[in-house]
């Protein structure tokens, strides 16, 4: 890597940096990611003011190194951020597991900056911070939202809201949700099969798995996990071999 623009005439460029610090994230490697911010900052301030992708790769190497104070100030220096990045410090929030300063920082935006409508993903991200938070009632508000802007309709969305409901809501609101889905993955049906399985519901756990195998998905570690507990509760030792064996066959 080229850090800061040292041994290139001209540095890295709107082009290239986004590309740079992708590479930073992807190694966690803050200390050239820095590099090359401080780089922008010299000689190219004005792209820190105007190009959203440059912006939005800033705030993902930040977070992903977990330097939460680093990308409000990417955000803030933005004349005028949009969406993804907004969006990109409400998931950084929550993959730091700082549930209540995203929802915080959301609902901030939301009210300073007009222009900015929240999308199917700002949504989802933010539904999966409220599940870490633990308010239902502010889960149920954001579901509501997303009624009204016809986003239930965006798998991701709708399985943050499932899990959301999953871990806060009980039994009525995950059927809900989860009869209104018109699409399903294997998230999807992992995330019904722990939670009966949490529940101390073995039958319905195993039968969502069954049903999920029936359509054509074949399970990830956290179905495994999920239906060898549902075994475990049922006493179902041999259904439990059949699972670690389709799992083995997968691997």
């Amino acid at each position: 890597m080229v850090a800061a623009g040292g041994g290139c005439s001209s540095g890295p460029d709107q082009f290239t940096l986004p590309i740079a610090l992708r590479a930073c994230t992807g190694l966690s490697a803050l200390r050239h990611g820095k590099a090359l911010h401080g780089y922008v900052v010299r000689s190219r301030r004005e792209i820190l003011r105007s190009d959203v992708f440059v912006g939005t790769a800033l705030v993902e190497m930040y977070a992903t190194c977990g330097e939460m104070d680093s990308t409000i100030v990417v955000f803030e220096g933005f004349m005028q951020p949009d969406v993804a990045l907004w969006t990109s410090v409400i998931t950084g929030y929550q993959q730091n597991g700082k549930a209540k300063e995203a929802v915080s920082f959301f609902s901030r935006v939301l009210s300073e900056k007009k222009c900015l409508i929240p999308s199917p993903v700002t949504m989802a991200s933010l539904i999966s911070a409220i599940a870490q938070l633990g308010s239902l009632a502010c889960g149920k508000c954001c579901h509501g939202y997303a009624l009204r802007r016809d986003f239930v309709s965006d798998l991701p969305l709708a399985n943050s809201l499932l899990n959301m409901y999953a871990k806060l809501g009980g039994v009525k609101h995950v059927k809900m949700v989860f009869a209104a889905m018109l699409r399903k993955d294997v998230i999807t049906w992992s995330c019904m099969v722990r939670f009966y399985s949490q529940h101390g519901n073995p039958e319905e756990a195993l039968e969502h798995y069954k049903r999920m195998i029936d359509v054509g998905f074949l399970p990830n570690l956290v179905t495994v996990v999920s239906v060898l507990q549902a075994c475990a509760l049922s006493a179902d030792l041999q259904k439990g071999r059949k699972v670690l064996n389709i799992k083995k066959a997968c691997d």
